[in-house]
């Protein structure tokens, strides 16, 4: 489902030069700028939870975390592509 958002000009113009770089279209590109960001901030969750509990293995504050976000699928690195699997 398409939804008309506000952005900064500034933001759109920063969108299509690095869409256009990456051969992106400017959707494509605030779509994978926005992948990232979820990517980021499951990693800082965990980060926090890993310093908060240093005694618990990685992957198993992993699993927690991802349990607690209730994501469906893990979400993987496939080389320079991010890719939800």
């Amino acid at each position: 489902m398409a939804q008309a958002v506000r952005l900064s000009d500034a933001f759109i113009e920063e969108a299509k030069e690095v869409a256009k770089e990456s051969h992106r279209s400017l959707p494509k590109q605030i779509e994978y700028w926005a992948k990232l960001g979820r990517k980021n901030d499951r990693l800082a969750i965990i980060a926090q939870a890993c310093k908060e509990n240093p005694d618990l293995p990685y992957d198993f504050v992993e699993d927690l975390i991802d349990i607690k976000l209730n994501k469906e699928e893990p979400m993987l690195w496939h080389g320079d592509e991010l890719d939800a699997n």
